[in-house]
Order: C-alpha cells, then sequence, then structure tokens
C-alpha cells in the first residue's frame, strides 16, 4: 500500500479533510495535525494494514508505518531524496540551465545559464527545501544537513563531475564583468567552501587530541596522540593543495596542473631551504624564502596566473604535440611566476592582512567580536560569511590562532540555537515544537541555518533576540580576548578550540561567553514568542 492510499484510509478515522491542517509523510511515519481531536478513532486506526501503531498527542497523529525490512525502508528513503532532486531541478529550468553546481553543508548552490529560468516559488515548494536565496552569483537552495543526498542525485542527472561542477557560467561571466567586488566574493567563496569539511573534520580530530591529552586519557607521546595531532593538522597544512583545485575549477584551468604547482610551493626541499636560510634564484633572479604550507592566498594567485599561460598554451600549441608541450610549459611557467612574483605577493599580502586583523583586536578587539556575535546571521544569509571567513583565516594560518571571527561565530550559533530552542518552550503546537528542539540543538552545535531559516527568520522575534544574545556574548568575548587555536564549526561540542596560549583563561571565558549568548537569547525569545504563539495557536 503507497502513501496516498493509506491516507485515504486514514481521513474518515480523524474526521476527513476539513478537520486537518497539515500532513508530513515520511518512509516510516504518517504524522497529521487535526484541528478537533474528538473526531479522531485512534483504536481504529491501529487496526488498518500497514499501520503498526497510532498515537494521539495534543493536535498531533502519529502513524507509525509498518517497514517490511531495512532494504525496503533505504529503498523509499532514495526514492524520496531522487523525487525531491528531481523536483528542485525542474524547478531551476531543467539540466539545460545548469551550469554548475556545488554544495556546502545546508545549501545547493547553482550557477545557472539563465536566472529567469528558475522559479523560486516552485523550488521553495519542494519538500524539504527551507528556502531560497539568490547570492553572489549563485541560486542557492536551503536543504539541512541531508543536502548531499538531492545534490548527488542532480549531479546524475545533469551528467556533472567534481571537475565540471564549479566552471563558471555565463552568467557568472557577465556578473564578473559588471560587478568585480561580487566577482571576487563569489571566487573567495567558491574556492573555500568546498574545503570545510575537511578543515572542520582535522579541527573536530584536534579537539578530540587535545581531550585525550589534557584529560591524561592517553600520553602526548603515545602514537595514537601523534597520529591524532598529524591527521588533525593534515588539512590545513595541505590547504594551498585543496585550494589548487577549487582555484582552477573557478579559473577554469587544468586542476591537476595546478595542484602540482601547489605541490612544488610545499615541497620538502624548498622548505628545507626556507628552514635553512639559504639563498634560492631561478634564472638568476632571488626567490623570497617564504613557507606556504597552510597559507592558501599565494597559491590562489599563483593558479590565477597560471591559468592565463594553460588556455594560451592549449590554444596555440599545435594538436600534434599539444599533449606533451601545453601541460609542459604551463606547469614550468605557472612555477617560474608564481615562486618569483605572485606567490611573495600573496605572503606579503597575508601578513599585511595578519597584520591589520591583529591591530583591529588589539585595540577594538570587543566591537570586532560584538559586531561577529551580532550580525552573523545577515552575513550568513548574504554569503559574506565565507568570503570573510576565507580572510581572518589567514590571521590563524600566520600567527598559530583567530581572535574574532571563531569567538564571535561561537556566541552567534549557540544564540541562534538557544533562540529557536525557547520556540520549542513557548509553542503548544506539535509540529512547531518539534522544529524547534530540532533546529535549536543543532544550532548549539555549531550548525545554525535549519535555526535561522526554519525557525528565527520565519518568526523575526528569535532572530533579533539571538543578534541581541550573540551581541551580548561577543562583547563579553571580545573584552576577555578569547582566541580560537583550531579552526573548527564553532558550538558547544567544538568548545576546546578555544584552549591554548599556555592557560585555560581562554576556554574559561569562552564557556562564560557561550552562556551568556544562550540566556539571553533564549530568554528574549522565549519572553517575545511565548505572546505571540499563544495567540496564534489559538
Amino acid at each position: 500500500m503507497d502513501d496516498k492510499q493509506l491516507l485515504e484510509q486514514v481521513l474518515p478515522l480523524i474526521g476527513g479533510h476539513k478537520n486537518v491542517s497539515r500532513t508530513d509523510i515520511r518512509p516510516d511515519a504518517l504524522y497529521i495535525t487535526v484541528k478537533d481531536t474528538g473526531m479522531v478513532d485512534r483504536d481504529a486506526l491501529e487496526t488498518l494494514e500497514g499501520v503498526e501503531a497510532a498515537e494521539l498527542s495534543r493536535s498531533r497523529v502519529t502513524l507509525w508505518i509498518q517497514v517490511q525490512d531495512k532494504k525496503d525502508y533505504k529503498e523509499k528513503t532514495k526514492m524520496d531524496y531522487e523525487k525531491m532532486g528531481q523536483e528542485i531541478l525542474t524547478a531551476v529550468g531543467g539540466k539545460e540551465n545548469v551550469s554548475a553546481l556545488v554544495h556546502c553543508a545546508t545549501r545547493l548552490r547553482f550557477n545557472l545559464v539563465d536566472d529567469d529560468k528558475a522559479d523560486q516559488k516552485a523550488v521553495e515548494a519542494v519538500k524539504g527545501v527551507m528556502g531560497v536565496r539568490l547570492q553572489g552569483g549563485q541560486f542557492q537552495v536551503i536543504i539541512g544537513q541531508d543536502v548531499s543526498h538531492p545534490y548527488n542525485v542532480i549531479m546524475k542527472i545533469c551528467g556533472l563531475n567534481d571537475t565540471s561542477a564549479s566552471a563558471p557560467s555565463a552568467g557568472e561571466e557577465k556578473k564578473k564583468k559588471g560587478n568585480p567586488i561580487n566577482s571576487v566574493m563569489d571566487i573567495l567563496a567558491g574556492i573555500f567552501t568546498p574545503l570545510l569539511p575537511a578543515i572542520i573534520g582535522g579541527g573536530m580530530i584536534t579537539v578530540v587530541y587535545t581531550l585525550l591529552t589534557m584529560l591524561n586519557i592517553i600520553s602526548a607521546d603515545s602514537n595514537t596522540a601523534i597520529f591524532l595531532e598529524f591527521l588533525g593538522n593534515a588539512p590545513i597544512y595541505f590547504m594551498p593543495i585543496m585550494a589548487a583545485y577549487t582555484a582552477a575549477q573557478k579559473f577554469n584551468c587544468n586542476p591537476f596542473l595546478a595542484m602540482g604547482l601547489a605541490g612544488a610551493m610545499l615541497h620538502p626541499t624548498f622548505s628545507g631551504i626556507v628552514t635553512a636560510g639559504e639563498s634560492f634564484s631561478i634564472l638568476g633572479i632571488a626567490v623570497m624564502l617564504a613557507t606556504y604550507s597552510a597559507n592558501a592566498l599565494p597559491v590562489i594567485l599563483a593558479v590565477w596566473v597560471m591559468s592565463y599561460f594553460d588556455k594560451f598554451f592549449n590554444k596555440y600549441v599545435p594538436k600534434m604535440i599539444r599533449i606533451f608541450i601545453a601541460p609542459l610549459l604551463t606547469l614550468l611557467c605557472g612555477a617560474i611566476v608564481g615562486f618569483i612574483v605572485v606567490g611573495p605577493l600573496g605572503t606579503v599580502i597575508a601578513q599585511q592582512l595578519t597584520k591589520v586583523f591583529q591591530l583591529m583586536i588589539d585595540h577594538v578587539g570587543w566591537l570586532v567580536v560584538t559586531m561577529w556575535g551580532a550580525f552573523s546571521p545577515l552575513l550568513v544569509m548574504t554569503g559574506m560569511h565565507y568570503t570573510l571567513g576565507g580572510l581572518f583565516g589567514t590571521m590563524y594560518y600566520m600567527v598559530g590562532y583567530e581572535g574574532a571571527m571563531m569567538p564571535g561565530m561561537l556566541v552567534s550559533n549557540v544564540a541562534q540555537g538557544a533562540a529557536a530552542l525557547a520556540v520549542f518552550f513557548a509553542s503548544k503546537d506539535p509540529d512547531t515544537k518539534a522544529l524547534g528542539a530540532s533546529a535549536g540543538l543543532t544550532g548549539l552545535m555549531g550548525i545554525t541555518e535549519p535555526a535561522l531559516y526554519g525557525v528565527n527568520l520565519r518568526y523575526k522575534k528569535p532572530l533579533i533576540a539571538a543578534m541581541i544574545g550573540g551581541g551580548a556574548g561577543g562583547l563579553f568575548a571580545g573584552i576577555t580576548s578569547v582566541k580560537a587555536y583550531v579552526m573548527a564549526s564553532p558550538g558547544l561540542i567544538s568548545l576546546p578550540i578555544f584552549i591554548g596560549g599556555g592557560s585555560m583563561n581562554g576556554f574559561i571565558c569562552a564557556c562564560i561567553a557561550a552562556v551568556i549568548a544562550i540566556v539571553v537569547s533564549f530568554v528574549i525569545s522565549f519572553i517575545l514568542m511565548k505572546a505571540e504563539l499563544s495567540k496564534i495557536e489559538k
């Protein structure tokens, strides 16, 4: 029996269509919100074929559907994701209108051939879609943490792969010519966004390493500790190679040549020369002795320059010898310019950015972190957090800690989670409570988009509460000079990233700042939403 047939049998037993305000069909359950619970025949519902159990709680009817075996359940879930992906693709104009697609932690990021062909309302109507944003030249569909499933479906239908997924679209080219600032923002976001899983994964492994050694569960000299330490550091150390790949996709050149160039800049031989302080030259031209590990900016600039060599040689080298000569000349010329000009330039830029950010933190650190804490939700909505994150992250790569973005994001993330959780306690509607609980707990752990788009932005007042709470927590974190010594998604589960500097003070202050943000945002959101929801739910 399919879901439609089951629903047809259920309706007469719960008072018909007129008594139903909302239905939610899942692979293993059917949730129905009713207006009058007195019209529900719970005993009769449990006798229906395919129903394992029936529950009635306040205004919500839950029917647990019998799943024959795990394989059936997985297949049904897979079908739901396939349907979701197909509906989203149709709503954005079909596969012919998709020139590129990537995803971050919660969003599908489309580059469309023609933005006018996308039906925003139709996309928002797809089950499982939380919202749509148009920013940075991308059509962004907010899904939540299950984003990888519809992404895989759409990639398969469109015939895209990881190499073509980030190729510039015609729309992007027009945007680049029209607005250089948007172009730079889009490039930085496009380069750093795909790196987040590796960076966050490495950061969380470092958190585990820190906790295990700090609590003396394992010795810092043990093989297990050494393994966890270099495993956690690896994504940051080799980030330039990963950034070279995504930069090549943005600049439309061969990504493997780009990775080869980045590998040369991180090569142990050159690193040894830098460490020893020996003089080094190429073609008689002195090379600046710079360390390129964990610093993506010089490599990104080098790949940008190499992309022009790649296009030039592939266009003008005769076809007969192109397969050998074009890669040789592209890599050689790109490396020479990279080592002599672009790499040192990127290093100088990174150093100057670090000095600027350090001055800001030293003189008005309380204001910077307060603003991060208060306005992070707006940065997330506009996509600016990826661009600014790449810039502020430069400070971490250069000096080993970061004292503005990470503390600000910590208090903002937990404030958003607390504001959404307050809706759970303020509401009497089962659906609203379920959404507030799941989005709130996820936000407290550091993933805020379900809370932001599913609850806070929807009701607006929780968003205001989260911004006030984030600002209050940020003020305390800024005054006490909280710093992060590991790059990870800030939340309650990753608080140990603030352990460092030879003291536990930063960690303790980070915990206090998080508590301030949680309490302030929760109380304000609860007070504001209790009155509003009581009127709505009557």
